[in-house]
């Protein structure tokens, strides 16, 4: 199984192939230079007619069957798996291979081949085995509109899984929706108020937003003993919404909001922000916005008095090297932020993972392994009930069924196990390597876990959860 950056060789038998040519290659090189050997001084200096030069002589030949060697190479290369000549069951994978996020596309892609190996090992979707269609949004919402556009062009897709960016993720869920494409989130919750229809759910695996928000509104009032804060935000969906619910609850529990700042990505200086924030006495920042804003903000706040403390408070979204490597040394020490949880993760899975990658996955990993597994699930379920056709709704109602204890519950490891379930009739309880699934109608996970971090000798560290 191949990565959307990289084509497949195929297992030729390179040196049969190739055995011909380099005979040929020999022979000639022996009858034009058998006259000249290259291990005796000439008599007479062939370069006074350079043309007369043996490896000169030689290179019309040599060039040619170079040329035939590099054709022979190149037809053991297949395409890539986004080439329409692959048919089948389509899935759209939405990841960041460059950009702000790419240090986790690659590693979040092979946790979703490594679920569907399992599933098309165990016989794919009622005999089909499902492939992708990889795009990489670039860590931005009007290149990743024109990337799920491309996906889109392949009739045989589906369903759509990714992206990481909460903007790119809140951009692209109204396409979707519109053209009943099921919608698989990972990571990103979005902004609750997007996904309002249960008709049209958006699938969730991580908590929402306004979720967190109010979560770690509770965390620093009650474990670290807060009583004032600044907030500083980005005006995009996620972002606001994750702000809008910290305020509330921060103020419900009796603590003050001392500024509330949004950061527009378009402008050059943060110069009016700086000086607001500076206005406040408690030394304490909430920030929850894009990380390249982030990042500047951070810095000019950073550099705007270098006697005053600074005591950070971080989103979700800023959870990643990509913010931190790219802020002043030590600014962000001892920093704290709130994340999404994996429930105990398998070691065996680990394992198997670092076998096969020599890599170890990132928390997303996980996510994306179960995003597929549950959708493999509910298509064969949507699939067994509709005469091995599937339709949007069909797989939609199953997604919800799949995430329902009442079935035999299914681990990661027992894909195959979980199809003979099906196809004799019985429903399935999907419990994965993230913990327990339950969706609310409008696809948003309802045992989503929680935990915080901090920023400790330059590095993130997980902390306790909550």
């Amino acid at each position: 199984m191949m990565s959307i950056i990289s084509g497949r060789v195929k297992k030729c038998k390179t040196r049969v192939l190739l055995k011909p040519i380099i005979d040929v290659l020999r022979t000639k090189a022996a009858n034009r230079t058998s006259h000249f050997p290259f291990w005796q001084p000439p008599k007479k200096n062939p370069m006074k007619n350079p043309m007369k030069n043996p490896i000169i002589m030689a290179f019309p030949h040599l060039l040619g069957t170079l040329t035939v060697i590099l054709f022979t190479i190149c037809s053991c290369i297949e395409p890539p798996e986004n080439e329409n000549t692959q048919k089948g069951v389509g899935i759209g994978l939405l990841l960041p291979y460059t950009g702000g996020e790419s240090a986790v596309g690659t590693n979040y892609e092979r946790a979703a081949m490594m679920a569907r190996e399992r599933i098309n090992a165990a016989g794919g979707i009622n005999g089909t085995p499902i492939h992708f269609v990889a795009k990489d949004t670039h860590s931005d919402p009007v290149r990743a509109v024109a990337a799920l556009n491309e996906i889109l062009a392949h009739e045989d897709v589906i369903a759509v899984i990714g992206p990481e960016g909460a903007d790119v993720a809140d951009t692209i869920y109204p396409i979707l929706e519109q053209k009943r494409i099921l919608f698989i989130s990972p990571m990103v919750s979005g902004s609750d108020e997007l996904s309002t229809s249960s008709e049209t759910p958006w699938f969730r695996l991580a908590p929402s937003a306004a979720t967190l928000g109010r979560a770690f509104a509770n965390h620093l009032i009650f474990s670290q003993n807060l009583t004032a804060v600044n907030t500083v935000f980005s005006n995009d969906d996620y972002n606001a919404d994750f702000t809008r619910e910290f305020e509330n609850r921060f103020v419900e529990l009796g603590g003050v909001i001392e500024n509330s700042i949004p950061l527009s990505s378009t402008k050059l200086s943060y110069n009016n922000e700086v000086n607001l924030m500076r206005l406040g006495t408690s030394g304490n920042v909430m920030l929850s916005a894009a990380v390249d804003s982030s990042v500047r903000f951070t810095n000019e706040l950073s550099l705007s008095n270098q006697g005053q403390k600074w005591n950070w408070f971080l989103s979700p979204t800023l959870q990643t090297p990509v913010f931190l490597q790219n802020t002043l040394q030590g600014a962000l020490e001892g920093a704290k932020g709130i994340g999404i949880r994996v429930d105990n993760p398998d070691e065996v899975f680990v394992d198997e993972y670092k076998k096969r990658w020599d890599d170890t996955p990132l928390d997303g990993a996980f996510f994306y392994f179960d995003a597929l597994t549950i959708l493999g699930l509910a298509m064969t379920t949507a699939a067994h009930s509709n005469g091995g056709e599937l339709s949007y709704a069909g797989i939609r109602d199953a997604m919800m069924e799949v995430a329902t204890p009442s079935g035999v519950q299914v681990r990661w490891s027992e894909t195959e196990q979980g199809f003979g379930y099906i196809l004799n009739g019985l429903s399935l309880y999907y419990s994965g390597l993230t913990g327990p699934l339950l969706f609310t109608e409008y696809g948003q996970q309802k045992k989503a876990l929680m935990t915080y971090w901090t920023i400790s000798n330059g590095q993130i560290s997980a902390g306790n959860q909550l």
